[in-house]
């Protein structure tokens, strides 16, 4: 990214509000296979999005899952995401003052997140187990990954490093 000083010393006098579309069509499909071997389950999974203002993704997220017994699970995981920009994206909008106005595009944003980037992540959970007859019937998990997102074309916060837990308990009925 640049540094503050550099974006400010080319900066137009005032500040402008980030204008986006007031309509977005979203578009997602994705695919999971799982294959079960004889005490684990490897699960693939991906998923391709498009949207009105131009952004394309996709993401890919594989886990293992090793049965350690009837009761406990553990399975690392990884996962990959690449996105372009939308349409309108850009690092810096350049405005031009004319006839006493500025002039600048229609819509931009500021949100780094609508710019292109990726995103991969590393982690690992596991679960308990805890049913009566069918121990599956009930169970708690928990899950952490640490992520490393690239913003490939962003001022001032180029990357990030994140961390992300979940803890979930789950029900099976019959």
């Amino acid at each position: 990214g640049a540094s503050v000083e550099l974006v400010n010393s080319r900066r137009l006098p005032g500040r402008l509000d980030e204008r986006v579309p007031e309509d977005r069509q979203r578009y997602a499909a994705s695919l999971r296979l799982a294959h079960r071997f004889s005490s684990s389950t490897l699960v693939l999974w991906d998923r391709a999005y498009v949207d009105s203002w131009g952004l394309r993704a996709s993401t890919t997220d594989v886990r293992w899952i090793v049965d350690l017994s009837r009761r406990w699970s553990f399975w690392p995981l990884a996962r990959f995401h690449d996105q372009s920009g939308v349409d309108f994206w850009r690092r810096a909008y350049v405005g031009q003052i004319g006839d006493g106005r500025v002039v600048v595009p229609d819509y931009r944003t500021g949100d780094r997140e609508l710019g292109p980037l990726w995103s991969a992540s590393l982690g690992a959970g596991v679960a308990w187990n805890f049913g009566g007859d069918d121990p599956r019937a009930f169970s708690v998990s928990l899950e952490a990954r640490g992520i490393y997102t690239d913003f490939l074309d962003a001022l001032y916060v180029d990357n990030r490093w994140a961390g992300f837990g979940v803890a979930s308990f789950t029900a099976r009925f019959p």
